[in-house]
């Protein structure tokens, strides 16, 4: 359009040449047009790519230092574990000498000694099995997030009294009535953990429980071959708004007492779900109601014939 414009020029034939001219302008203008979009829109994906680029650095600074965290925290926790696994297993022995010298003192010299020498010998026993069960609980805690078991089929009557042997001298102090069933389900497990979970559970039933306490053992079949084991008070029981609080470490429930829930209730949660189960606790928080604390294993499913 351009030539036929100037060759219609050189003859004089301007009407036909400026009809080739604004062709040519607008062709032009719409090629420039198009050539200014495709730049346009090549410095926006230059752009887009670019930040892109950018976004996918940071990330992966981040990501790098994230991993950096992630590893210093989990060497930070093992280092603890092992920390709180050897300090526990050292004082076990010798805590274990204190307790036996101070309970031979107790009972080979309770008729020679004064009343408050006695008291105090008491009160230094009572602290030590306290210390005793803390190492204990210690060193199930440390197991519990290390250890890799194989659940079998065990025995919860062996297990339930293995737990009321190991309470024997808090029983009889509080004396305490305790229920037991006449028979227990099979049920799937790790015998060490589930007598700990017993144990933890009657010992604070006998805290809490009324005066005296009267704690009874049992079970709840329910779907799917699972079975709720429970242990039940007769104690005040414990607010809604407190339960939720129970199971968490190292939590206590700041009672008057001060003997407190502490660790216990945390390793019987961690025992429960490495063990595939759950936890909980049912109380309406009112005077001689009590509460129910309970955990659930799978079980053998009953087929029916």
């Amino acid at each position: 359009h351009k030539e036929l414009a100037e060759t219609y020029k050189r003859m004089g034939l301007f009407e036909q040449a400026l009809k080739h001219f604004e062709q040519y302008q607008i062709i032009e203008r719409s090629v420039f047009s198009d050539r200014a979009d495709n730049r346009l829109k090549s410095l926006q994906v230059m752009h887009q790519l670019e930040a892109a680029r950018n976004e996918a650095e940071i990330s992966q600074l981040r990501n790098v230092e994230l991993q950096r965290q992630i590893e210093a925290r989990e060497q930070l926790i093992a280092d603890l574990e092992a920390f709180s696994h050897m300090v526990a297993h050292d004082l076990r022995n010798p805590l274990a000498s204190v307790m036996m010298s101070v309970s031979m003192v107790l009972e080979m010299k309770k008729n020679v000694l004064d009343a408050d020498v006695l008291e105090y010998l008491g009160i230094a026993r009572d602290m030590a099995e306290r210390m005793g069960i803390i190492i204990r609980e210690l060193l199930v805690l440390a197991s519990v997030r290390q250890k890799d078991v194989t659940l079998v089929i065990v025995d919860m009557d062996e297990l339930s009294r293995n737990a009321l042997k190991i309470l024997a001298y808090q029983i009889e102090q509080a004396k305490a009535e305790i229920i037991l069933p006449e028979t227990w389900p099979q049920v799937f497990g790790y015998q060490a953990w589930i007598e700990e979970i017993w144990t933890n559970y009657i010992s604070n039933a006998l805290k809490y429980g009324g005066s005296p306490p009267k704690v009874e053992l049992g079970y709840t079949r329910e779907e799917r071959g699972r079975v709720r084991f429970w242990v039940k008070d007769n104690g005040d029981g414990i607010p809604p708004e407190k339960q939720k609080r129970l199971f968490t470490t190292f939590s206590r429930l700041n009672r008057s007492d001060a003997k407190g829930y502490g660790l216990g209730l945390s390793i019987v949660q961690r025992i429960s779900s490495r063990l595939d189960g759950e936890v909980g606790v049912e109380s309406e928080g009112v005077p001689g109601k009590g509460s129910i604390f309970y955990f659930t294993l799978p079980g053998m499913i009953e087929l029916e014939p």
